[in-house]
């Protein structure tokens, strides 16, 4: 439900207006959050893949020394994931 929610949210984004189920996503630094969000950024829709960045960008709160649950994963995915990536914006 809340990712169908923040796809709405990523989706009607102009910049200025709140994204309350993509931060409630934020707050949930669990698995089975992180992992739906690594599926969606391998996703064939633009948008599904942006919020799937958007969900791992900020997934969970900084730990000491500034880093997040998941930080390892999630760079490795981002690497791999730009190296591939073709749709830099959304249409």
């Amino acid at each position: 439900m809340l990712v169908r929610l923040a796809r709405r949210e990523v989706e009607d984004d102009d910049g200025e207006v709140a994204m309350p189920a993509l931060s409630a996503l934020h707050r949930r630094p669990s698995r089975e959050v992180f992992d739906r969000a690594v599926a969606l950024v391998s996703d064939s829709d633009v948008t599904l893949r942006e919020l799937g960045m958007r969900i791992l960008r900020e997934l969970g709160d900084e730990q000491p020394g500034g880093r997040r649950p998941f930080r390892e994963q999630t760079v490795a995915l981002m690497r791999a994931r730009l190296r591939d990536e073709t749709s830099h914006t959304r249409k």
